[in-house]
């Protein structure tokens, strides 16, 4: 059964992994530079898979689709592959993210390639650890039989039946996991940080009416909000400390969180739906609030 990937970063490469493990899935990558192929193929030996830098090689007669880029690339990507795609190809959607005009990345998906097989995919899945081959989870935003073949048993999926939310929740996942390196860095308690993560998480739920009980809230939710090493939580540890070191640190990494901020904030506000933690966020970063004033969240009212 070929598999089509659209990515080549750790997160394709741990999903690539995990669909490894069943025998009969044959995977296919598609990469941004042909000179980057023999790299890859060095470093991921353990893999079986089959790099190529053309579109129409990666999609060809491909059973489903994978599109895992980061946020910025998503339209060119679902642009490149429109006239190459199969009537129907299930298209299962890793990126996460927002686009300019606040239309969701399914929604733009769904438009562009007259499709409705369009799903939307997250969980609390550290690439590092789904290449292992242990246990991991994904939240679906509908119910898809193929994913469930071709995922192994080590996998196991929930369904949200809503496609809005479970895109709401990995945009707020990443956003509040700068905030999460700020609260760590400015209180040095553990117990602060996941304290400042449940009212967040509470206040998100409450706000949008969000089930949280999905792998794809509350399990995603934490593993983003407290992985040291990641970009997000990176970051929010140089706000913590100052601007100037946190665009620096932003001139050098990709953080999504960074990147869907503004346009997570102007989402919320033209629904009507602020939620304070975003504001204060937001202000922090744009409207030369002081870092400090994050602690100030757990304080009651």
């Amino acid at each position: 059964m070929k598999i089509a990937l659209i990515g080549c970063g750790v997160y394709s490469m741990g999903i690539a992994a995990l669909l490894n493990q069943q025998k009969e899935n044959d995977i296919w990558m598609w990469v941004h530079d042909q000179k980057i192929i023999p790299t890859l193929e060095k470093e991921n030996k353990d893999l079986k898979i089959t790099y190529q830098a053309d579109y129409q090689s990666v999609v060809k007669d491909a059973c489903c689709l994978f599109i895992l880029t980061s946020s910025p690339f998503f339209k060119d990507t679902i642009n490149n592959i429109k006239p190459l795609l199969n009537d129907n190809i299930p298209i299962f959607i890793g990126t996460k993210g927002l686009l300019e005009d606040n239309m969701l990345l399914t929604t733009y998906a769904k438009e562009s390639l007259k499709s409705e097989e369009v799903y939307f995919m997250a969980g609390p899945t550290l690439a590092k650890d789904i290449r292992t081959g242990k246990y991991a989870a994904f939240s679906l935003s509908k119910d898809n039989i193929l994913f469930q073949k071709i995922m192994p048993k080590t996998v196991d999926i929930d369904i949200v039946n809503d496609e809005e939310l479970i895109q709401l929740c990995s945009l707020y996942k990443n956003v509040i996991a700068i905030a999460s390196g700020m609260v760590s860095k400015l209180s040095n308690s553990y117990s602060t940080t996941i304290s400042f993560l449940t009212k967040a998480l509470k206040e998100f739920a409450d706000k949008l009416h969000v089930d949280v009980l999905s792998y794809a809230a509350i399990g995603d939710f934490y593993l983003t909000g407290t992985v040291k090493d990641s970009r997000n939580y990176t970051y929010g540890t140089y706000l913590a400390k100052d601007l100037e070191s946190a665009k620096t640190f932003l001139k050098n990494n990709t953080v999504e969180g960074a990147l869907m901020l503004p346009l997570f904030y102007n989402y919320l506000h033209q629904k009507k739906q602020p939620i304070v933690i975003i504001d204060l966020l937001y202000n922090i970063i744009y409207n030369d609030v002081q870092p400090s004033e994050i602690l100030k969240y757990l304080t009651r009212d």
